[in-house]
C-alpha cells in the first residue's frame, strides 16, 4: 500500500513527533515523582514546584531567541542543537544530589526545549503543503500526548520499582533516540536560512530579562513585596522591549505582526489562557490521589493516562478536520468542554467518587484534542512561508508562559494555604482547599479564552 507521504514527510514527521514525545513525556513523568523527589530532598511545597516551573520558565522566555538563531543557522540544526542539550542535561540530573541542583539541570533542560520548541513545529509546516499541514500537526499533537500519556504510567512504574533519577534515565535514552534520528534523516544541507539575518542581543536580552523577571515576580507573590517589585519590573521592561523592538530592523520579535495580524494574535492568546487554565491539572490530581487518597505513584499514573489518551486518540482527527472546518468553532467548543472540567474538579473532595475523576478527566481530554490541533493549525497557516519559525516560537512561547502561569498560580495558592510545608505534612483540609480556589482561577481563565476564541469568528 502506497504511503500518503512521501520520503521526505515521513522523516521530518518522526523527528518531530519524537521530539515533542521526549518533552511532554518529562513534565508527565515527574508530576508523578513529586512526591518522592520532595521527600529525598526535604524540599517544602513551595519550592518543590520549582521543579516544574523553572523548566517553562527558560523554555517560555527562550523560545523566541531560540527561533530566531535558528532561522539563522538552520531549523534542522536548531532541532537537532535542541535534542543535544535536552539529552545531556537529562544524564546531568540523575546525579544531582540536593534540591536546587535538580532545578538547575532542569533549567538547563529547558535551553534544549526552547530549541526544540521553536523547530519542530516549523520544519513540520515548512516540509507538508498546506491541504496537509493540518492533518500532520495532528499527528504531532497526537505525539505530544503520547508523551503525556506514557509519562504517568511508565513514570509511575519507574518511580516505583527503580526511584525518580530512573525517569531522567530514560529521557536520555529517548533523547540519544531522537539525536540519531535527526542526523540521519535532517537534510541540513538544503534547508533554507535567514541569509544576512543578525542576532538582535540587545533585544534578546531585554526579552529574556523581562520574561523572567514577570514570570518569577508572579510565583513569588506570595513571598513579599519584593516579587511585586520583580513582576512590575518585568513588565516595564517588555513595554521597553516592545517600543525598540518595533523601531528595529532586524528584530528578535517581529512585534508588528501582532497588530498586523488580528487571527495570528486571537489565536495565539487564546492558546496562553486555554494552557494557563489547564496544564496544573495533572499536577493537581496527582497531588490528590497521592497525597489525599493514599495511592501510590503507580496507581496514580495509571488512573492519570485516561486524559492524554484521549487526546492522543481524537488529535488527528482534530487535526484533519481543521483543514475544512473554521478552527474557530472547533476550538470554542474544545475549550467549552475543558470549562466544565475545570468547574467539576473546583468542587472536588474526599468524598468524590473515582470514576466521575475519571470521566472528567477523558471529557477533558475530548475537549482538548478539539482545541490543541486546530489552534496550532490557524496560527501556523496565518503566516507566511518566511514567518513560519517566528510562529512555532511565539506559539511555544504562550505555550510555556501559560503553562508556567498556570503552575505559578498553584505556587502562590499553595504557599497562601500551605505555606512552604511538605505536601505530605499538610492538612488534607487545606490540601482540598487549594485544588478548590485554584480549579475555580483555571475556570474563569478558560471562559475568558472562550470568548477569546469567539472573536476569531469574523477576523
Amino acid at each position: 500500500m502506497k504511503s500518503r507521504y512521501t520520503k521526505k514527510e515521513a522523516a521530518v514527521l518522526r523527528v518531530a513527533v519524537t521530539t515533542a514525545l521526549i518533552t511532554t513525556f518529562a513534565g508527565s513523568a515527574l508530576n508523578i515523582a513529586i512526591p518522592d523527589i520532595e521527600a529525598h530532598f526535604h524540599m517544602g511545597a513551595t519550592s518543590v514546584g520549582w521543579i516544574v516551573t523553572t523548566y517553562m520558565l527558560v523554555t517560555s522566555s527562550l523560545s523566541v531567541p531560540m527561533g530566531k538563531l535558528s532561522a539563522r543557522i538552520g531549523t534542522g540544526r536548531g532541532l537537532t542543537i535542541g535534542i543535544l542539550i535536552f539529552g545531556i542535561m537529562s544524564i546531568a540530573a540523575v546525579f544531582s544530589f540536593s534540591g536546587p541542583m535538580i532545578i538547575a539541570m532542569r533549567a538547563m533542560q529547558g535551553v534544549g526545549g526552547a530549541f526544540i520548541f521553536a523547530t519542530n513545529m516549523a520544519i513540520l509546516v515548512l516540509t507538508f503543503p498546506a491541504e496537509k499541514s493540518g492533518e500532520a500537526l495532528g499527528i504531532l499533537t497526537a505525539g505530544t500526548y503520547t508523551g503525556l500519556s506514557l509519562g504517568p504510567v511508565l513514570g509511575g512504574l519507574l518511580n516505583q520499582y527503580f526511584g525518580w533519577r530512573s525517569i531522567f534515565i530514560f529521557m536520555a535514552v529517548i533523547s540519544a533516540v531522537a539525536f540519531v534520528t535527526a542526523v540521519r534523516h535532517l537534510d541540513w544541507k538544503n534547508e533554507k536560512r535567514a541569509v544576512g539575518l543578525k542576532q538582535d542581543v540587545r533585544g534578546t536580552l531585554m526579552y529574556i530579562t523581562g520574561i523572567v523577571l514577570s514570570i518569577y515576580g508572579f510565583s513569588s507573590i506570595s513571598e513579599g513585596r519584593y516579587s511585586w517589585i520583580m513582576l512590575g519590573a518585568g513588565a516595564a521592561v517588555l513595554v521597553i522591549f516592545v517600543i525598540v523592538e518595533s523601531r528595529t530592523d532586524d528584530p528578535v520579535m517581529e512585534v508588528g505582526i501582532f497588530a498586523h495580524n488580528r487571527v495570528f494574535t486571537l489565536s495565539s492568546i487564546t492558546a496562553l489562557l486555554n494552557y494557563g487554565a489547564t496544564f496544573a491539572i495533572s499536577y493537581l490530581i496527582s497531588i490528590y490521589l497521592q497525597v489525599v487518597m493514599g495511592y501510590s505513584s503507580q496507581i496514580a499514573g495509571l488512573l492519570l493516562i485516561v486524559q492524554p489518551l484521549m487526546q492522543a486518540l481524537f488529535s488527528p482527527k482534530t487535526g484533519k478536520l481543521s483543514d475544512k472546518v473554521p478552527a474557530w468553532k472547533l476550538v470554542t467548543g474544545g475549550m467549552a468542554i475543558c470549562v466544565i472540567e475545570l468547574f467539576v474538579f473546583s468542587r472536588i473532595t474526599v468524598s468524590t467518587p473515582l470514576w466521575l475523576i475519571i470521566v472528567m478527566l477523558m471529557f477533558g481530554g475530548i475537549g482538548f484534542s478539539f482545541f490543541s490541533s486546530p489552534n496550532t493549525n490557524q496560527i501556523m497557516s496565518s503566516v507566511g512561508k518566511g514567518d513560519k519559525t517566528f510562529a512555532s516560537a511565539i506559539l511555544s512561547t504562550m505555550r510555556t508562559i501559560g503553562q508556567t502561569v498556570s503552575m505559578a498560580i498553584v505556587t502562590v495558592i499553595a504557599g497562601t494555604y500551605l505555606g512552604n510545608v511538605a505536601l505530605a505534612a499538610a492538612s488534607e483540609d487545606m490540601l482540598i482547599k487549594t485544588m478548590h480556589v485554584s480549579f475555580l482561577v483555571f475556570t474563569l481563565l478558560c471562559i475568558a479564552g472562550v470568548f477569546m476564541s469567539m472573536t476569531r469568528k469574523n477576523a
